[in-house]
């Protein structure tokens, strides 16, 4: 038989035992002496193999279930954030007179920290109000993706 099942027919013969005492004591202050003389052999039962356990062989890493990084999730995050921050700076370009202005962000979306690379600002059906005609429009843009997105100026490229 292995320790283990040595130990476990050890702890059970003490619990029967203690419980075959109990039924055959009578009332009284002696049954309640030999009750708690029987608690303290049953704790020394299940302790005493403690000291004999090589803690060095035990895997403790085996009982924590390990954690990976769905990258799948962290994905369709960040591909979420950057369609936001596409809709954002759209809407944000409108409000200020700028329509049919068309955004795509280049990311990597495979960091759990989102890192922009290129902000694309697509200007082929650009239509402008009467307050913005005579006003560096390129100027003007990049100052409102830079404020929304905090890219440098170098990376918002122009097509149309």
């Amino acid at each position: 038989m292995s320790a283990l099942s040595n130990w476990i027919l050890t702890v059970v013969g003490v619990i029967v035992v203690g419980v075959l005492v109990d039924i055959v004591l009578p009332e009284g202050s002696i049954r309640k002496f030999v009750r708690g003389l029987v608690s303290i052999f049953t704790v020394f039962a299940i302790v005493a193999p403690l000291p004999n356990v090589n803690l060095d062989k035990i895997n403790f890493g085996s009982f924590f279930k390990q954690t990976q990084i769905d990258e799948n999730f962290i994905e369709r995050i960040n591909s979420k954030k950057l369609n936001e921050y596409e809709v954002l700076i759209e809407s944000t370009l409108y409000s200020q007179g700028y329509h049919n202005v068309d955004i795509k962000i280049d990311a990597d979306r495979q960091t759990s920290t989102l890192k922009i690379l290129k902000v694309n600002v697509d200007l082929t059906g650009l239509v402008l109000n009467d307050k913005n005609l005579n006003i560096n429009k390129y100027d003007q843009i990049k100052s409102i993706v830079k404020s929304i997105v905090g890219v440098r100026e170098e990376d918002i490229l122009f097509y149309g």
